[in-house]
């Protein structure tokens, strides 16, 4: 019973310690390389047509601009921090997500403001990146993005997503843990250490006795790695 009631433990502990590890941590890179504005009407003032991003919405759900949807908070994180699009580009922003995987698809709205010395600042559009990224220490490539074929701004941006802490996987969900007997693959699933099986993705001590592995007159002991 003590042996039955010490397995049940173990398999909870499992359980319990892998449900931990699929929470996840990344970093989000967004930078932002060149900007262009279609329309000029600075006028006699260029010094109040200033452009800079307001916040960025980074959520799984891609949500039409305008849309009811798109005003709701954002799932992931809201990064609410103006950033000055009209001097110093090439500018990178980091967005930290906390207890979540990264979704591999994703979807970012970023509000371009316009600076009124006179009145209250201008909103000018929302672009909406729509994109596949997998984690790496790289840069994605730069690329264009306009709210539609007609929008008014242009931005150029590159993109980098990265684990954060000691989260592993292309989901950034897997967190290699000594007292949960594995560590992770690349892609993302788990390999048990010396002397533990995988069964239903958990990582349980493998037992050497089964099978008539000693004389019947001797008692087999299981030991993390054979028997003796």
């Amino acid at each position: 019973m003590g042996t039955l009631w010490h397995n049940v433990v173990a398999v909870l502990v499992a359980a319990l310690l892998q449900s931990v590890a699929v929470t996840g941590n990344f970093q989000l890179e967004v930078q932002v390389v060149r900007v262009r504005d279609s329309v000029d009407d600075c006028g006699w003032w260029p010094e109040v047509c200033d452009l800079y991003i307001d916040e960025m919405c980074l959520d799984p759900q891609f949500e039409e601009p305008g849309s009811e949807e798109e005003d709701q908070d954002c799932s992931l994180i809201e990064y609410e921090n103006n950033l000055d699009l009209e001097s110093g580009l090439p500018k990178t922003r980091t967005l930290s997500v906390t207890n979540q995987p990264w979704p591999v698809d994703f979807h970012l709205r970023i509000e371009v403001m316009d600076i009124d010395t006179f009145n209250n600042d201008d909103h000018i559009e929302d672009v909406v990146v729509s994109e596949s990224l997998n984690t790496s220490s790289e840069f994605s490539e730069e690329m264009d993005y306009r709210n539609t074929p007609n929008g008014r701004i242009t931005l150029s941006m590159r993109f980098r997503v990265r684990c954060s802490g000691e989260y592993e996987g292309p989901h950034c969900d897997c967190l290699p843990h000594n007292d949960g007997h594995y560590s992770c693959r690349e892609d993302g699933g788990i390999s048990c250490l010396p002397g533990y099986t995988n069964t239903s993705n958990l990582c349980r001590q493998q037992d050497y006795c089964v099978g008539e592995v000693c004389p019947s007159e001797e008692t087999c002991v299981s030991n993390p790695t054979s028997y003796t």
